[in-house]
């Protein structure tokens, strides 16, 4: 895979990317105004956080003779070098939010907190186990609520019926992203006997199709009937239809699907650019709403 490309996956920059035009989205529409530097810096901060703490736990179980994902095995040859950059994040979103943050907004971190530690533990201790709820809802749940924060915690009145509505179709949104991208590491997973949905449900591309469109046709209902505004449904359809192509386009039949390379020390796959590609699938919308708008 292109050194320039592995970057932001290897950082988890494009995750970062993700929450932070989606929070402006929202913010945009909810509380007419962009979000203030410190919300910034506090909710990015805290997605990279809780990203790069997971990877590094799963990179301490990483050996030389267990398939792995590149970015868990960068993070384990790198463990030292990320650990002292966590630090200092942790450090710098605990000063920016204590120093800017309002109390209402304090108080909802302190939650988000709490359900991001429990989202770990379940990812690390319960992985092998068959929970109730698999991985790709807990991700897309507390991804959706972390973005959404901003809205929730607001002093500005913001619609609450419209709100809820929008943070659960976009939590549908971004478990349906990591149910693509857990599909494309189901060997992986298979490997190391960690528990998934794509594990429990082999999804083909017919499963997925009806997700997707089931997940659109949800989303037309709330905007047709006044719940959704424009906005958000325009930018969760869109990224709805730019998931459909990926599914049929990028997931589809590869014969080298699952194919892994040593290469200096590092599992390399097709599935890391693809996972890259998938993330891509949810910016695109935003932004463009953003740019036009």
């Amino acid at each position: 895979m292109n050194r320039l490309t592995a970057v932001p996956n290897l950082l988890s920059l494009d995750a970062v990317t993700v929450g932070l035009v989606w929070m402006s989205i929202f913010s945009i529409q909810f509380l007419n105004r962009w979000p203030h530097g410190y919300e910034y810096i506090s909710i990015g901060g805290a997605i990279w956080i809780i990203y790069t703490a997971d990877r590094i736990l799963d990179g301490l179980a990483v050996t030389d003779d267990v398939t792995a994902t590149e970015r868990h095995r960068f993070h384990r040859q790198h463990r030292r070098r990320m650990t002292l950059l966590w630090c200092v994040a942790v450090t710098t979103v605990a000063w920016v939010a204590a120093t800017a943050a309002t109390e209402r907004q304090l108080r909802g971190g302190i939650l988000m907190i709490a359900f991001a530690i429990c989202y770990l533990v379940s990812a690390q201790w319960l992985n092998r186990a068959r929970t109730l709820t698999p991985k790709e809802f807990r991700a897309g749940i507390l991804f959706a609520f972390g973005v959404t924060l901003t809205c929730w915690t607001s002093t500005e009145s913001p619609p609450l019926g419209s709100l809820a509505i929008c943070t659960f179709l976009a939590a549908g949104l971004f478990t349906i992203n990591c149910l693509l991208v857990s599909t494309l590491e189901i060997k992986i997973d298979s490997v190391q006997g960690s528990d998934s949905l794509a594990r429990r449900i082999p999804l083909r591309t017919a499963s997925q199709t009806f997700w997707i469109v089931a997940h659109a046709i949800t989303t037309t209902g709330a905007l047709v009937t006044g719940h959704a505004p424009t906005a958000i449904a325009f930018s969760i359809l869109l990224s709805d239809a730019c998931l459909f192509a990926y599914a049929h386009k990028v997931l589809r039949p590869d014969p080298t699907c699952g194919r892994f390379v040593q290469h200096a020390g590092v599992v390399r796959s097709h599935a890391a650019l693809k996972a890259s590609l998938a993330d891509a699938s949810l910016i695109v919308a935003p932004l463009l709403w953003i740019t036009v708008s």
